[in-house]
C-alpha cells in the first residue's frame, strides 16, 4: 500500500542519543512489490521490477557482505523466463551462499482477512514449489513476514508454523498497541496459531518497530538521501558523519523497544532498489565508516529476516506465549481499515469462485494422467498454471482486498476469465473419456447450458454433473433457463425430482438473462463422481414441475418452507419475522432489514478521515473538523456544507443550528467561537454557511472542530433526540451596542427547570461572532443575554437566536446518550482563560462515547446586576469528563461570577437508513414440492430471495438458501444486511478466519468509531450463541465481508460499498463500483452441535459446488448404452460415504516440483481436519489409510511422503529452531519447544511413519503428503548449514 517511509526520529542528534551499550543492527535490504496495485502486475514488471533482478545479481557478486531477501515469486517466475542459464546460475550461487534469500516465498504476500485458507495455502504453496524446482533446497524459506497486509490473524501464524518456518513478522497492527508493545519491550513473542494444534502451531513472532521501510537517512534506493565521504566535491561537503549519527540514533531509540541488543532495520520499501549499485554502495560507504568509529560502539551489516531471528535465537532468551489477534488495524484516530473487507464485493466473489473451477480442473489432470488417458498434458499443465497464477495473485493484498485502482481490479478480473477459459477447454477435453462406453466409445461434452436452448421433444440434454467433494453429498442444482416446460430423468429413466421457478426481479439483468431457474435435487452424489441427468421437454405423462406463485392479501402475514425450516414473513413489515426449526420444534424471532451507510467524504466531508477503499468511516452528523490555521486565512473565514440529514420537506423546512466550538488537540487555552451566517435551503442539496473564530487569537495550529445540532421547528421528528424537546428561532433586532437580551417562552410548560441551549445566526457572513448567557430561566421561558465578542460595536444587523429545550431530568441515560448540569463560579475580574473541568453525570456507570458532542448553555445566577458573557470551547471530550474553556469577553467588579452548565453529551448521529419502507417491500411467493422461494424486491437494485426446503430428510439441506441480489447500489452507501433475533448473545460474536478456526469479537464501544472499529472480517461463516438455550444463529457467505455485532442478539454484514472520497492511503482512487452481485448466504438457526456441524460441512459444499457438462442424445438408452452414466475416482472401501464427515480433501493435484519430477511433477494429497478442538462431537482425531481413499484404477499408493504446509521439504528432514517459553499461569514454568533432542527424536519417528500409509488427523490438522516419489532431501552440507542457522 501507501509506500511509506517509516517513523522518523528527532534528528537534531547529540551524542548522548549516539553512545551506548554494544548493539547489533542488522540492516535487510528488500524490497516490496505489490503483484498489481496502482498499475498492473505485467506493468510493474516491466515498468520496475525486472531491473531490481537484473541490477542485484551482479551487486551481491561484487560483495560477498551484501545481502538481499525477496518475496514474490510472481516477479521472479516472469524474471526467471526470460533469462539465460548463466544468469540462473549466478543466481543460484547467491542463494546457495545465503546472499539473495527468499523469504516467505509465496506467490504474493497474501491478504489475511478476505481469503479461504485453501486459496492462502495454495498460492504460498506453487511460490514455494517455483522455489524449490529452481532455487533447490537452499532456497526455501525459513522465515516470512507479512510488511504490508491490513491486519493479521493468529490463524496464519499457525498455517506458517505449519509450514515449518521458524519466525513471521508483520507491520501493521493498532497504533496504540503498538505504542503499548514498544513501552513494554514487548514487540517479539512466541505467538500460538491455532486453539487446537499447541506447539506445532507456535512460531516466533516479531513486529516491526517502525514500518517496513528505511529511515530517511538511508533511503539510497530512491535519491531520499545520498552520501559523499569525499572532501573534494566543494559544492557537496561530506555528509558520512552526520547520517551515520543519524542511524545510530535512530538505532538506539529503536532498540530500547526490545529486550536484547539486536536490531532489524529495513532497508528498501516498495519497489526498492531499481538501480541496486546506487543503493548498496552507498550503504557500503556508510556501513564502513559505522563500522570504524568505536564512538558508536554499534555493529551494523547487512543482514536477512532469517539471519536477525538466528541471531536473537542464539541469546536464548525466554518468551511469552500469546495469542492476540490483529484485527481491526488503526493506523490514526478514526482511521479503521474495515472497509477493504467487503470492498470491490465482485472481486472476492469472483475469485472465490474460481477455485472451484481450478479444483475441478487440477482433479480431471490428475485422474487422467495417472489412468494414462490420451491428452495433450503439457498445455493442460499450462493452462491449468494460466489460473493457478490469476488465482494466486488476485490473494495479494491490494487485490482481492479490492484496494487497487479500477483498472487493474478489471485486470485481475480478465485473468481470472481468462484462466477459466482455457481450463474449461481442458476439462471438455478430457471429461468424455472418463465416461467411456463399453465399446470404448467417448462422449463429447461441453461446459454452459446453452444447448437447453437446442432442447425439442425429439432429443434429450445430457447434463453430467462432476461432485469434486470426497463425500457423499445431496445438493439442489441451479440450471438458467428461458423455457417453464422441463423434466428431469435419472439414467434409469426415472423422473428426478424438479422444480422451475421464475427469475426473481432483481435476479434479471445483463449478467443473467435467463426467464427461470431449473432446480434439481441431487441426491446421494457419490464423491469424487460424475453422476448423469437428462432434460427433456415435459409431456402430459411427465409433467412439468413448475412452482405456482401464491396469492396473498395486502399485509397478510405467510409462511413459506415444511421441511427442516418454515420461515414467517410479517404483513406489517413485508420483511423475515421468524424461523421455525421444525426438527427442534421451535419458533425463534428474527428479523432481517436491509440498510445502509452514508460513507463519511464527498458531500459529507466533515473534514477528518473519508470512508474509501480500506477505511469504513460511516458518516454523522454533528460535527465538522477544521484545517490547522498558521497563516490565519481561516479566521473569519466562509464556509459552507450540507445539511448532513434531508429534511422531509424542503419546501417547509425552518432549521435552527446549535453550535459549540470543541477540540481535541494544542494549546488548552485556544478559545473559538463560530456563528451560523447563510442558509440555502434552495441548493440541492441544502446547504448552511459559517463563519469559525478564534477569539484569543488570530491563527491556530491545531484542527479544531464545530460541534452543532440542527433542528427543524416545522417538523417535530427531525434530529429528535430527546424526549419532549422544544426549539424555536427567534429574531432579534439589531443592537446598536454589542450587547441586547431578549426572552424566550416555551410552547408549553417544563415540569422542571429546562436545559436551554442557544446560539445566534446572523443573516450574512460579515464576521460578526456572538455569545450568550442565561440570565433567568424557568419552567416556562428565559431571558438570553447576547453579545458580540469580536468587536465592541454595534450590530450590522438582525440576527436569530436559535434555541432548543429539553428538560434534562427526563432525559434517559443510555451508554450513548446523558445530560447534566453542573455549579461552577469565575473570578469576575479574571481576564485569563479558565480551564474548567466537568465530570458527566453518569449515573449509569456505563456511558461509553469516547470523543462525545457535548452541548452546553452558561445561566449566570449571580451577581445579577452585571451580566457577563464569555466566549467558550469544550476539550478532550471523553467518556468520563469535559473540559471548558472560558475566555472573558470583559472582566469587572470583583468576587466570583456564579455559573450553572447544563449540557447534553450524546453520539455524533450516524448516517444510516433502510433501503426502502417497509409498505414499498414487495414480496412473491412461490411453493413447489422442492422448495418455496420467497423473492423480496425493496427497489431497483436490492432484492433478495429466500429458498427454503420442502424436503425434511436431508442433512446437507438444512439450511435456509437466501441469495441476495444487489446493484448497481446508490452512489455513497455502504450496504449492509442485517439481522435481529432473540438470542442473548452478550455481545460476543464469532468470525471464521481463513475457513479454519473461529475468533471471539467483543462488542467493545469505546472506540473513537465505535461502528467501524468493531467491525471484523469473516471469511465465511459468522455466528452468535445463546448459550442458556444452546442455540445458535449463523450465516455462511461465499465472498469475504465484514461483520459487526453492535447489539445483543443481532449482527450485521456488508456486502457492497460504493464510497464518495478516496481515504488518502494511496490508491489515489474513489472506490465507486457499480456490479451487480449475487452473494449466497446460507442461513442456520440451530442447536450449538447441529450449527458446528453443518458450518463445517455446508462451507466447503457452498465453496466446491457441481460442475456441469452438457450434451444431446436422442434418446436415454441410446446415451447410457454407448457411455457410462457414472463414474467414481473414490476407493470402493470408502463407498457409499467417502472420507469421515470431519475430514476434507483440501488438495488433490501434480504440484510438487522436486529435483526427481521436474516443474509440477509430483502428486500432492492434502487432508483437513475440520473441526477445533471441543467445537462438537465431530472433533476427534481420524485414521485414514491413503492407499485406500483413490481407486487403484485411478491410482495405486506406492509410498506416500508427510510434508510441511507446502510440500517443500519432508518432515523427517525439517530443521526448526528451539525457543524457550514462560507460561503465564502462577507457576510462571519456563520449558522449551523443538529443542534439538526432541527434534531429533521427531524426525527419527516421523520417517517410520512415512513407511505405513496409515495417518491419523487430530482436530484442526492439516497433513500433507506427496505420493509416489521420493521428495528432495537436504545434503549433508546443507543439513549441517541449517544446524548452525
Amino acid at each position: 500500500v501507501n509506500a511509506e517511509v517509516g517513523s522518523y526520529l528527532d534528528h537534531n542528534v547529540s551524542m548522548d542519543k549516539v553512545t551506548g551499550d554494544a548493539i547489533t543492527v542488522h540492516i535487510v535490504g528488500h524490497t516490496h512489490d505489490d503483484p498489481g496495485w496502482l498499475i498492473t502486475v505485467d506493468q510493474y514488471y516491466v515498468e520496475e521490477v525486472e531491473w531490481i533482478f537484473y541490477t542485484m545479481v551482479p551487486v551481491l557478486q561484487d560483495n560477498p557482505l551484501r545481502k538481499f531477501t525477496y518475496v514474490e515469486m510472481a516477479y521472479m517466475q516472469r524474471w526467471w523466463q526470460e533469462i539465460d542459464d548463466d544468469l540462473k546460475s549466478d543466481t543460484v550461487a547467491l542463494v546457495n551462499n545465503g546472499q539473495f534469500q527468499i523469504n516467505l516465498g509465496g506467490w504474493c504476500m497474501n491478504d489475511e482477512a478476505s481469503p479461504d485458507a485453501a486459496a492462502v495455502i495454495h498460492q504460498m504453496t506453487d511460490g514455494n514449489q517455483f522455489v524449490l524446482s529452481n532455487l533447490g533446497l537452499a532456497g526455501r524459506p525459513t522465515v516470512g513476514w507479512h510488511v504490508d497486509p491490513f491486519g493479521h490473524s493468529w490463524v496464519t501464524g499457525g498455517l506458517w508454523a505449519q509450514s515449518g518456518f521458524d519466525a513471521f513478522a508483520v507491520h501493521r497492527i493498532n497504533y496504540m498497541d503498538l505504542q503499548t508493545r514498544k513501552d513494554a519491550q514487548n514487540l517479539e513473542f512466541i505467538w500460538k496459531g491455532s486453539s487446537s494444534l499447541g506447539e506445532d502451531s507456535y512460531i516466533f513472532f516479531h513486529i516491526l518497530d517502525s514500518g517496513y521501510c528505511s529511515p530517511r537517512e538511508i533511503g539510497f534506493w530512491d535519491g531520499a538521501s545520498w552520501i559523499n565521504t569525499d572532501p573534494l566535491l566543494p559544492s557537496w561537503p561530506p555528509n558520512q558523519i552526520q547520517l551515520a549519527e543519524q542511524l545510530v540514533a535512530d538505532a538506539r531509540t529503536r532498540s530500547a523497544w526490545f529486550k536484547h541488543d539486536q536490531l532489524l532495520i529495513p532497508f528498501g520499501c516498495d519497489f526498492a532498489h531499481q538501480n541496486a549499485y546506487q543503493s548498496y554502495i552507498q550503504m557500503d560507504k556508510l556501513l564502513d565508516y559505522i563500522n570504524s568509529n568505536a564512538t558508536y560502539n554499534v555493529t551494523i551489516k547487512y543482514s536477512t529476516l532469517q539471519d536477525y531471528i538466528g541471531a536473537v535465537n542464539e541469546l536464548n532468551l525466554t518468551w511469552s506465549l500469546e495469542q492476540p489477534d490483529f484485527f481491526t488495524y488503526v493506523d490514526h484516530p478514526h482511521a479503521w481499515w474495515s472497509g477493504y473487507f467487503t470492498s470491490r464485493a465482485y472481486l472476492k466473489l469472483y475469485s472465490r469462485s474460481r477455485m472451484n473451477d481450478l479444483r475441478v480442473a487440477e482433479h480431471f489432470y490428475f485422474f487422467a494422467k495417472n489412468m494414462g488417458l490420451q491428452a495433450d498434458y503439457t498445455t493442460a499443465m499450462y493452462n491449468i498454471s494460466y489460473l493457478r497464477d490469476a488465482i494466486d495473485v488476485s490473494q495479494h493484498h491490494d487485490a482481492i482486498t479490492g484496494t487497487e485502482k479500477d483498472a487493474v481490479a478489471q485486470e485481475y478480473m480478465n485473468q481470472l476469465s481468462n484462466g477459466t477459459e482455457r481450463v474449461n477447454h481442458w476439462d471438455e477435453s478430457i471429461v468424455g473419456q472418463f465416461l467411456k462406453g463399453p465399446g470404448g466409445k467417448t462422449p463429447t461434452l461441453i461446459r454452459g447450458n446453452d444447448m437447453i436452448s437446442q432442447l425439442t421433444n425429439n432429443n434429450y440434454v445430457v447434463m453430467v454433473a462432476y461432485n469434486s467433494l470426497a463425500w457423499n453429498i445431496t445438493e439442489f442444482l441451479q440450471i438458467p433457463t428461458n423455457r417453464s416446460d422441463l423434466v428431469v430423468f435419472n439414467k434409469n429413466n426415472q423422473t428426478v425430482l424438479s422444480q422451475i421457478n421464475p427469475v426473481a426481479d432483481q435476479e434479471q439483468n445483463a449478467k443473467y438473462p435467463a426467464k427461470y431457474n431449473l432446480f434439481i435435487l441431487a441426491q446421494n452424489m457419490a464423491p469424487l463422481s460424475f453422476e448423469t441427468f437428462f432434460i427433456h421437454v415435459a409431456t402430459a405423462e411427465h409433467p412439468a414441475v413448475v412452482g405456482k406463485t401464491v396469492e396473498f392479501e395486502s399485509g397478510e402475514t405467510f409462511k413459506a418452507g415444511s421441511g427442516y425450516y418454515t420461515i414467517t414473513i410479517d404483513g406489517t413489515t413485508n420483511r423475515l419475522a421468524s424461523i421455525t426449526n421444525n426438527n427442534l420444534g421451535k419458533t425463534f424471532a428474527v428479523e432481517n432489514q436491509f440498510s445502509q451507510y452514508a460513507p463519511s467524504g464527498g458531500i459529507y466531508y466533515d473534514g477528518d478521515i473519508a470512508s474509501g477503499a480500506y477505511i469504513f468511516r460511516p458518516a454523522t452528523d454533528n460535527r465538522l473538523k477544521l484545517d490547522s490555521n498558521n497563516d490565519g486565512k481561516l479566521q473569519n473565514k466562509k464556509q459552507t456544507v450540507v445539511f448532513r440529514q434531508a429534511f422531509a420537506n424542503t419546501a417547509k423546512a425552518s432549521p435552527g443550528i446549535i453550535m459549540q466550538t470543541h477540540a481535541n488537540s494544542g494549546k488548552y487555552s485556544d478559545t473559538f467561537s463560530a456563528t451560523v451566517c447563510d442558509i440555502d435551503l434552495q441548493s440541492d442539496p441544502p446547504t448552511f454557511s459559517y463563519q469559525y473564530y478564534r477569539h484569543n487569537g488570530g491563527t491556530w495550529g491545531q484542527q479544531p472542530l464545530l460541534d452543532f445540532l440542527v433542528f427543524d421547528n416545522n417538523d417535530a421528528s427531525y434530529s429528535q433526540i430527546v424526549a419532549n424537546q422544544q426549539t424555536g428561532s427567534k429574531t432579534v433586532s439589531a443592537s446598536s451596542s454589542a450587547t441586547a437580551s431578549t426572552s424566550i417562552t416555551f410552547s408549553s410548560a417544563f415540569k422542571n427547570v429546562p436545559t436551554l441551549l442557544a446560539s445566534v445566526r446572523t443573516a450574512s457572513c460579515d464576521g460578526m461572532q456572538f455569545t450568550t448567557t442565561i440570565t433567568s430561566l424557568s419552567t416556562s421561558g428565559a431571558t438570553v443575554a447576547i453579545s458580540r465578542i469580536d468587536s465592541s460595536s454595534g450590530w450590522t444587523g438582525a440576527v436569530s437566536l436559535d434555541w432548543f429545550a429539553f428538560d434534562g431530568s427526563e432525559v434517559e441515560q443510555t451508554e450513548l446518550m446523558l445530560a447534566g448540569s453542573s455549579s461552577i463560579q469565575i473570578s469576575a475580574s479574571n481576564t485569563a482563560v479558565s480551564n474548567i473541568s466537568i465530570t458527566l453525570n453518569d449515573v449509569n456507570n456505563d456511558y461509553v462515547v469516547n470523543e462525545p458532542v457535548v452541548l452546553f448553555s452558561v445561566q449566570q445566577t449571580s451577581p445579577t446586576a452585571n451580566t457577563y458573557y464569555y466566549a467558550s470551547t469544550t476539550y478532550l471530550n471523553n467518556n468520563e469528563t469535559f473540559i471548558i474553556n472560558f475566555d472573558p469577553i470583559s472582566a469587572s467588579g470583583s468576587g466570583s461570577v456564579q455559573l450553572t452548565v447544563r449540557y447534553i453529551a450524546f453520539e455524533r448521529i450516524t448516517l444510516f437508513g433502510n433501503v426502502s419502507s417497509d409498505a414499498s417491500i414487495k414480496n412473491v411467493m412461490i411453493t413447489g414440492p422442492l422448495m418455496d422461494e420467497v423473492q423480496q424486491t425493496f427497489r431497483a437494485g436490492y432484492g433478495q430471495t429466500y429458498r427454503v426446503f420442502n424436503v425434511d430428510d436431508e442433512d446437507d439441506l438444512r439450511f435456509i438458501d437466501n441469495r441476495v441480489l444487489l446493484g448497481p447500489i446508490d452512489e455513497g452507501a455502504e450496504f449492509i444486511t442485517k439481522y435481529t433475533t432473540e438470542l442473548s448473545s452478550d455481545y460476543e460474536y464469532f468470525t471464521n478466519q481463513a475457513g479454519l478456526e473461529y475468533v471471539k469479537r467483543v462488542y467493545f464501544p469505546y472506540w473513537d468509531e465505535r461502528i467501524a472499529g468493531n467491525y471484523y472480517p469473516s471469511s465465511g461463516a459468522t455466528y452468535i450463541e445463546d448459550m442458556s438455550e444452546d442455540v445458535r444463529f449463523s450465516t455462511i457467505v461465499n465472498q469475504g465481508h465484514g461483520v459487526g455485532s453492535l447489539r445483543d442478539g443481532e449482527f450485521e454484514m456488508m456486502l457492497q460499498r460504493r464510497c464518495l472520497q478516496d481515504d488518502s492511503r494511496g490508491v489515489a482512487e474513489v472506490l465507486n463500483t457499480t456490479f451487480h452481485t449475487q452473494p449466497q448466504v446460507m442461513i442456520i438457526m440451530d442447536s450449538a452441535e447441529n450449527t458446528a456441524n453443518l458450518n463445517r460441512r455446508l462451507y466447503q459444499i457452498q465453496q466446491f459446488q457441481h460442475s456441469f457438462f452438457f450434451a444431446l442424445t436422442d434418446t436415454i438408452r441410446s446415451w447410457s448404452s454407448q457411455y457410462a452414466t457414472s463414474w467414481t475416482a473414490m476407493n470402493a472401501a470408502m463407498l457409499p460415504a467417502g472420507l469421515p464427515e470431519n475430514i476434507f480433501l483440501m488438495q488433490l493435484r501434480y504440484v510438487y516440483s522436486g529435483s526427481k519430477v521436474g516443474r509440477n511433477g509430483g502428486m500432492v494429497l492434502a487432508l483437513q481436519n475440520m473441526f477445533e478442538v471441543n467445537e462438537s462431537s465431530m472433533a476427534t482425531t481420524q485414521t485414514i489409510d491413503l492407499s485406500t481413499i483413490l481407486n487403484t484404477n485411478v491410482l495405486t499408493v506406492q509410498n506416500s511422503t508427510e510434508m510441511n504446509l507446502l510440500a517443500s521439504i519432508p518432515l523427517a528432514n525439517l530443521h526448526r529452531l528451539p525457543w524457550n517459553i514462560q507460561t503465564d499461569d502462577d507457576e510462571e514454568e519456563i520449558y522449551t519447544i523443538r529443542d534439538p533432542n526432541s527434534e531429533q527424536k521427531r524426525r527419527q519417528q516421523q520417517k517410520l511413519k512415512d513407511q505405513s500409509s496409515s495417518i491419523q488427523l487430530k482436530p484442526r490438522d492439516i497433513r500433507t503428503f506427496v505420493l509416489n516419489v521420493d521428495p528432495d532431501v537436504p545434503t549433508q552440507e546443507e543439513e549441517k548449514q541449517d544446524k548452525e542457522y
